[in-house]
């Protein structure tokens, strides 16, 4: 297979613009629809999956060498053709030419048809109007929309979501440039409320980008291969030194994950829409906290949190998987609300069968003000995110996980294991903010045990967790034969049955930490 690596740079202002990115657009021969569940989601919904009906986007690219960004030629107000047949854009700039990377990533967000040759597919294809942005410093980032002048504030965003498919680097450019453009995409964000995808820049070895993966109040998308921006933001901007990395999905680039999490995002807000129960959750901080809450760990062994690192460097919440973020949504597993200081917010949930995992993800948003068209203040609000285990007769709380980050806007409690009983979310502020709280529970498969001429198959497993294989010759005492971490959903082991080990076998899940 031969690879063609296109790499795109744009110099202007000492400020660097990044549109980095490989074909096959695939980072390896496996499903990728399977693996974000959207294979499952498909299989549940049937006929009724959402497509991005009555859902806006906004795409913002860095221009390519010959200085197109758009997804095909066009100017002004101007109408898809051939896989954006339907596709009503708008361009808000006065450059009239494409790029590949521009069309490969609109594929992705509202394509019609899938390209089969680059392995693209939408999860909303029923988008139809598209705002086109050039990311350029005289552009998106100055007069076209984010306008940093001492007169008016942020251009109106009047879309559900806004795709950033580039990166900008610090340069030689001011860490006041900096900061004074993020300040004002977080405060766009939270004006309008809308969300924000935007890519980290590919290369493990790359720092996290200030431009717009670096701004507070935006969902920052790397690769589930690792091979994407780590470590921790500019420390001389606002807030220095936070880990940034949201989702990962599995593509070749930054450029097409990215996409991929803003089109599942489109297909949630037209569940959204569908009913007013689910209103609120077309606020971008419950829209952040589903999909995260959703992602699933288990293609990552390696990953961690700290309680005030809540996050794993590499893989942030995990690898989205549209399926749970979907069932979060739709089985009413969010929360919108505005606490204040000393007033603590408490859900209660019950747990009536074992479950695989917990995944809690709080979200809120870094409060910017503006005066006549300048920022004037700036404050993030110190949330804490605890889970606890309440004794149904005595009313006593035994702490389960906490997390409590001093410099993020984002908290997350994920817990493997979880047994039977009543459990109380606690959420408390050191001053008035809105928030997005979701929480998804990961009910354990059966596992199953299958004896096979020479050998003892297992089932059902779930890669990264921990089980036993136990024998009993009177179903009262069981012994541990071998315990084990599963390496694969299928496991063959190799065994003699003579007179002294014939019975009865089962495998189970071994006990983990937060079981004990």
């Amino acid at each position: 297979m031969i690879i063609i690596a296109v790499m795109s740079r744009l110099i202007c202002s000492a400020l660097v613009l990044w549109v980095d990115w490989c074909i096959p657009v695939v980072a390896h021969d496996g499903d990728w629809l399977a693996e974000v569940g959207y294979r499952r989601l498909q299989a549940r919904l049937g006929e009724a999956l959402p497509k991005g009906r009555n859902v806006s986007l906004t795409q913002v690219e860095a221009p390519d060498d010959g200085g197109g960004h758009l997804p095909q030629d066009g100017s002004g107000a101007f109408v898809g053709r051939d896989s954006f047949e339907g596709k009503a854009f708008r361009s808000h700039s006065s450059v009239t030419g494409s790029s590949d990377h521009a069309r490969i990533v609109g594929h992705f967000l509202y394509g019609v048809q899938p390209m089969i040759s680059f392995g693209t597919f939408s999860f909303s294809p029923s988008v139809k109007d598209v705002d086109l942005y050039r990311a350029g410093v005289r552009e998106y980032l100055s007069t076209d929309f984010l306008k940093p002048s001492p007169s008016e504030g942020p251009m109106q965003e009047v879309n559900a979501i806004q795709n950033h498919s580039w990166s900008g680097q610090m340069g030689t450019a001011s860490v006041d440039y900096m900061n004074e453009r993020l300040r004002r995409m977080d405060y766009s964000v939270s004006r309008d409320d809308y969300l924000c995808v935007a890519a980290l820049d590919n290369g493990e070895d790359s720092p996290i980008p200030p431009l717009m993966a670096s701004a507070y109040n935006v969902l920052s998308v790397g690769c589930s291969h690792g091979k994407h921006s780590r470590g921790r933001t500019h420390p001389k901007l606002d807030g220095g030194g936070r880990t940034k990395v949201d989702l990962v999905a599995p593509l070749s680039a930054t450029s097409f994950a990215t996409p991929v999490v803003s089109s599942a995002a489109a297909l949630l807000l037209e569940c959204v829409s569908r009913s007013d129960e689910f209103s609120n959750a077309s606020h971008n901080e419950v829209l952040r906290a589903v999909l995260m809450a959703g992602a699933v760990k288990t293609p990552f062994p390696q990953w961690s949190r700290e309680m005030t690192r809540p996050f794993d460097s590499v893989y942030g919440a995990g690898q989205l998987d549209i399926n749970r973020s979907h069932r979060v949504l739709t089985e009413g597993d969010w929360r919108y609300a505005t606490i204040t200081k000393n007033r603590d917010h408490e859900i209660t949930f019950e747990v009536n069968a074992p479950q695989m995992d917990a995944s809690v993800v709080l979200i809120w948003n870094r409060q910017v003000g503006m005066k006549r068209g300048k920022v004037s203040s700036v404050g993030v609000a110190d949330m804490a995110l605890r889970l606890y285990k309440e004794d149904i007769l005595t009313g006593d709380r035994y702490l389960v996980q906490e997390s409590d980050s001093r410099n993020e806007n984002r908290e997350h409690v994920y817990v493997r294991g979880l047994k039977v009983g009543r459990y109380v979310m606690v959420l408390e502020t050191d001053r008035e903010v809105s928030y997005g709280l979701a929480w998804h529970l990961g009910r354990k498969p059966t596992p199953s045990l299958v004896w096979n001429d020479q050998s003892m198959q297992a089932d059902g497993l779930m890669p990264g967790e921990y089980y036993e294989w136990q024998h009993t010759a009177d179903l009262k005492a069981w012994t541990v034969v071998e315990a084990f971490e599963a390496k694969r959903e299928t496991q063959v082991f190799d065994v003699e049955l003579g007179e002294a080990v014939k019975g009865f076998y089962r495998l189970t899940w071994a006990r983990s930490e937060a079981e004990s």
